[in-house]
């Protein structure tokens, strides 16, 4: 069960996280560079495992807890 949760909160919070590196990926691509360099995959990885962190910080909450009880029963 709390596996369950955490892999919820971690795959919305990854996400997210896609989310915001495409959105920087398309303004480089306006700007007529693409930004995916070895930089930005190093700078993506640093940001997949900040937001693993914060998801397993997330599944502890006792709020979103009871929101992910409620979504799972």
């Amino acid at each position: 069960m709390k596996r369950l949760k955490f892999i919820i909160v971690y795959t919305t919070s990854l996400l997210m996280g896609n989310g915001f590196i495409y959105t920087i990926d398309l303004i480089g691509k306006f700007q007529g560079k693409t930004p995916w360099a070895i930089k930005n995959y190093i700078i993506f990885n640093i940001g997949v495992i900040l937001i693993g962190i914060v998801a397993g910080a997330l599944s502890e909450n006792k709020r979103v807890n009871n929101f992910l009880d409620k979504l799972i029963s």
